[in-house]
């Protein structure tokens, strides 16, 4: 039992068979030893004195907090700075706003709106001019092509159609204009 490690694990065992929550072989062990019945016994008297002594004196108690916490004198973190080195305070509200006095955050707001809204136009036109285009392509695939033996006539109402078409392109151009500028 000269182990110290035996030893430290006796003191668990004595006190938790003192304090009533050994285990049946714990208790079994205690038991068995002479000297270690005698230990426990010492253990139980030493609690009894220490709960039948006066309580402490609230007075002395506070007599020693405050004699350690005069004794405690904090160091600053941070040595002090004279005026003299010191920049001036600056009011950062009005740094937070922008040149109009808006709000900073709320301009940047703006400007993503209109480029989204800039980006969304010019995705309509894109697919608008797509949609044209393909209208354009399918007309022209679509009606048969004026032939030299066909005649005259029919070159004549073929270049007309293609005169109504650029009208008409020419009309949608006007349009989106109109609602760009607005």
């Amino acid at each position: 039992m000269s182990d110290p490690s035996n030893l430290e694990h006796l003191d668990e065992v004595l006190s938790a068979y003192v304090d009533g929550e050994a285990t049946a072989a714990e208790v079994q062990l205690v038991e068995s030893d002479a000297s270690l019945m005698a230990q426990a016994q010492s253990l139980r008297d030493l609690g009894a004195a220490i709960r039948s002594g006066p309580p402490p004196n609230p007075e002395r108690k506070r007599a020693h907090l405050e004699a350690a916490m005069g004794a405690f004198q904090p160091t600053p973190l941070v040595s002090p700075i004279p005026a003299e080195q010191t920049a001036p305070v600056v009011d950062l509200a009005s740094r937070r706003r922008g040149p109009a006095g808006m709000p900073r955050w709320l301009t940047a707001v703006a400007a993503s709106v209109v480029v989204v809204g800039g980006i969304g136009f010019v995705a309509t036109q894109n697919s608008e001019d797509s949609l044209d285009t393909a209208a354009d392509s399918g007309a022209a695939t679509s009606e048969p092509m004026a032939s030299p033996s066909r005649g005259a006539d029919d070159a004549e109402s073929a270049d007309m159609e293609d005169d109504a078409s650029s009208a008409s392109m020419a009309d949608d151009a006007m349009a989106d204009d109109a609602m760009a500028d607005d």
